[in-house]
């Protein structure tokens, strides 16, 4: 009997062309949970004649889906986060900074990714290979205490079980500083990776202009979500995927009479600091600014996600009373929309491939990267 612990992995990068699997992953993260998965959707058969016997069923679509939760390391989330947002405007320097804007499709063809569970790596079907994989939908959630964690969910045209993936490819021969890239069967790296511990959050609510570091954040999550729609045709798998655009912000805050108060749920609910009634029709609004702690704390990488002006439409909600009194918390979601110039934004035309003026909101990210994310796809 050799039985497996539920270790996994999961390994990307990506493609040329789309239908066309790369051979070698450029990057491998260590698996905090979930998977990405073989899918099979099917129905069933009409029953027909006298007997009530059921004639079986029959296999109706076909795809790869799931979703992964992993460590921000600063290197391999710059690849998933360029194509959730569409664009990465690279500029060289020690370190390298990427700032990644919102678009309205996404860039190149699709990753090809591994994804394995189990320990088992010579067991046929321990790894599987997803070609023409796209992420609909990515977090960034930092808890009290915690690593920065990444939530990715992938879906993806077509599958085949596997060995283990090739050996990681290092960036192209323009790069300065080329990323360690860990061989078949060693462990991804997991630091330098970033953490909630050490992190700031600045917010700004619309009726106080002055942004505010609030250490009473308890956490915090920014998610951009693509909610791709997929057709098929008459193909049992995938032929087209069109994605939303759509940027959500949400995170608890303590109760603290020195940092926001009650102010957050009075704007809410009454549209300003000091509303008395909820004639207004206007919904809250805010900006905010993260920038995520590190470890080790002498790296030079750095992660910060910011709003494009006040832009956070937000609802508050009052904690209710409890018999066993916990501290009170204000819990804060909302979306991220176009941004207004009327308040604080840069919303001007902007045709431009990095999308910088109109964007939602910006992703900051410094680390070792030394060329554009996919310009080896």
């Amino acid at each position: 009997m050799a039985a497996s612990r539920k270790f996994g992995a999961i390994a990307f990068g990506p493609q040329a062309a789309l239908g066309t699997a790369k051979t070698t992953y450029q990057f491998m993260m260590t698996k905090m949970s979930g998977g990405i998965n073989p899918v099979k959707d099917y129905g069933d058969l009409p029953r027909v004649g006298a007997s009530m016997t059921r004639l079986g069923r029959f296999t109706q679509k076909a795809r790869a889906e799931g979703t992964v939760r992993v460590l921000a390391t600063p290197e391999a989330l710059g690849l998933l986060l360029w194509q959730v947002f569409g664009n990465d405007k690279y500029t060289p320097g020690t370190p390298s900074s990427h700032v990644f804007t919102m678009g309205d499709a996404y860039p190149g063809y699709g990753f090809t990714v591994w994804d394995s569970v189990t320990s088992d790596a010579t067991d046929l079907g321990t790894w599987w290979k997803y070609t023409d994989c796209f992420v609909t939908k990515l977090g960034l959630i930092g808890t009290s205490g915690e690593n920065f964690a990444v939530e990715v969910s992938f879906v993806g045209f077509n599958y085949v079980p596997a060995g283990t993936p090739g050996t990681g490819a290092a960036p192209a021969a323009s790069a300065t500083t080329p990323v360690p890239i860990p061989a078949t069967g060693t462990s991804p790296p997991v630091e330098p990776r970033f953490k909630f511990i050490g992190s700031t959050a600045k917010f700004s609510l619309e009726a106080s202009p002055a942004a505010t570091t609030y250490p009473n954040i308890e956490n915090v999550t920014f998610e951009v979500d693509r909610a791709p729609e997929m057709r098929y045709g008459p193909s049992l798998t995938p032929t087209v995927i069109a994605p939303d655009r759509m940027v959500n912000m949400s995170g608890n805050m303590t109760y603290d009479s020195s940092y926001g108060s009650w102010d957050w749920l009075i704007d809410a609910m009454t549209n300003t600091i000091t509303g008395t009634s909820p004639a207004a029709q206007n919904v809250g609004q805010a900006s905010f600014e993260i920038t995520a702690g590190k470890h080790p704390s002498s790296s030079t990488a750095s992660l910060k996600i910011e709003s494009n002006g006040y832009n956070w439409q937000f609802a508050a909600t009052r904690p209710d009373a409890e018999a066993t009194p916990g501290i009170a918390e204000v819990s804060l979601d909302g979306m991220v929309v176009a941004p207004d110039t009327t308040k604080g934004g840069s919303a001007v035309a902007d045709t431009s491939k990095y999308n910088t003026k109109s964007t939602e909101a910006t992703v900051t990210l410094l680390n070792s990267w030394a060329e554009e994310y996919g310009a080896d796809s």
